[in-house]
């Protein structure tokens, strides 16, 4: 993401009242293989992912798949959904 469509994106989500900023996260997230173009933060109360206007559409539509990831991570993590079955094989 470049400097400019960064800061652009930043001062979009900081004039939204719906965005909580403070949970904004841009770094990678390696546990869940998200890259410092997807941005994560809360908005509307809901885990949510943007990017930048400069996104490709690889990384655009992976955002969107990141944020289902994080939302099935975070409901796993406050037991809201089950662990999925382990799959040992004999």
């Amino acid at each position: 993401m470049k400097t400019t469509a960064a800061d652009a994106l930043r001062s979009r989500l900081k004039a939204d009242s719906d965005a909580d900023c403070a949970t904004l996260e841009t770094t990678t997230d390696k546990t869940l293989a998200i890259g410092q173009d997807v941005w994560r933060l809360w908005w509307r109360r809901q885990l949510t992912t943007a990017v930048a206007s400069d996104a490709s559409l690889h990384t655009t539509c992976g955002a969107l798949l990141d944020a289902l990831a994080l939302l099935e991570f975070t409901l796993r993590r406050l037991r809201v959904i089950p662990a999925p079955p382990s799959t040992s094989r004999p």
